[in-house]
């Protein structure tokens, strides 16, 4: 896997990374966690005791800097669940990541967090799996399954600042009990004042209900 160069500033008690890098889905036989750092390539990279994706140790701070429909949005974990699938830990499974909380770290007023993918055909916008405002648990979530790795994941925030997204792997068979939440701390990049121009038309389009 090629990485990128790595570019790390001090951001509220955080590190920002510009490297690319995985979460998956494994379980202890009973309960569901999401892992991190597993891969060769990415062992700077865990989860702290706190549930926070850290980089070298620090809490990573992910940038979203693409901006459509109101929201800030760009690739900031591809989310899994291949790694683990060949030892046997998910069988019988079928695994979501729910999108649970979004708070404020530096008091932004955004509301809402999506989860999916960059438009098809190269568009300026994205298609929702995933949305917290969902009024389901399958709306609030990204299907995952088993043995998959989706390419061209994105995460949007409807706001800018700095916020806590907390996720939380499950699994619809009912086989193996939620995970502890894991949470991605992200920068929504405002958008440029002529991207703000493009408003917020064609966003409801981009939403794929399940």
């Amino acid at each position: 896997m090629k990485i990128a160069t790595i570019a790390s500033v001090s951001l509220l008690a955080g590190t920002a990374s510009a490297q690319h890098h995985h979460l998956s889905i494994n379980t202890d036989g009973t309960t569901t966690i999401i892992e991190a750092g597993y891969l060769a390539s990415e062992t700077d990279w865990s989860i702290d005791t706190n549930g926070y994706v850290n980089f070298q140790g620090s809490i990573n701070v992910y940038h979203t800097h693409d901006n459509h429909g109101g929201y800030s949005f760009g690739n900031t974990t591809t989310i899994t669940s291949d790694f683990f699938a060949a030892t046997g830990n998910l069988d019988g499974g079928d695994f979501y990541y729910e999108l649970v909380s979004l708070t404020p770290v530096n008091g932004g007023s955004a509301t809402n967090a999506i989860w999916g993918f960059a438009e098809h055909g190269g568009g300026p916008g994205f298609d929702i799996e995933g949305s917290l405002d969902g009024a389901t648990r399958i709306e609030r979530s990204f299907g995952i399954g088993v043995g998959n790795h989706p390419h061209g994941q994105v995460t949007g925030i409807n706001g800018t600042g700095i916020y806590d997204l907390a996720i939380v792997a499950w699994d619809a068979n009912g086989v193996y009990a939620d995970s502890a939440p894991v949470t991605l701390r992200i920068n929504a990049v405002p958008a440029p004042a002529s991207a703000a121009l493009f408003g917020v038309a064609g966003l409801a389009a981009a939403r794929r209900r399940r």
